[in-house]
């Protein structure tokens, strides 16, 4: 398989389409339904008492945590490696070694953080957009009962 099917491939295992066609992400099933009762809970809370925090970061994937070590090890390595066959003495070997391990950890930090806001705007965008369905199918549900209950009372009158 050449890397772009590998990436195709990747894509339609972390994206699913429902029956209307909208694209959404895989998410955890269990955690997504808790999400959208405790926002449903803070929609219809009388008091500030009686809201709870919604933490959209449990739905993140874990392995998002090791970009910071790998991008540490990994350029780190490369400046050891570099340096070692360039002949550097010791102590300056050892200073360009910790140097690198300090600058790759803050890229690391950044690249970790940037890649969890993006994350999380798009699970926020996912959340929304379900909360949007939900409320849309309860509403049609309401006008439907309604419906039949003046149907029912039309048709009780009539007789």
């Amino acid at each position: 398989m050449s890397d772009s099917q590998n990436i195709n491939a990747e894509e339609n295992e972390n994206a699913a389409e429902d029956p209307n066609g909208h694209r959404h992400m895989n998410l955890d099933e269990t955690k997504v339904e808790y999400l959208i009762k405790c926002i449903r809970r803070n929609e219809n809370a009388e008091s500030k008492k009686d809201m709870v925090k919604v933490n959209y970061k449990i739905l993140l994937n874990p392995k998002l945590r090791l970009v910071r070590p790998f991008m540490v090890l990994f350029g780190t390595a490369v400046v050891a490696i570099v340096t070692y066959f360039r002949r550097f003495p010791v102590g300056r070997w050892i200073v360009c070694v910790c140097a690198t391990l300090v600058l790759f950890l803050l890229l690391g930090t950044i690249m970790e953080y940037l890649l969890e806001s993006y994350m999380l705007q798009i699970i926020r965008k996912e959340i929304d957009k379900r909360l949007e369905e939900i409320k849309e199918k309860e509403r049609l549900e309401e006008e439907e009962r309604i419906r039949l209950a003046r149907e029912e009372f039309e048709a009780a009158t009539n007789q």
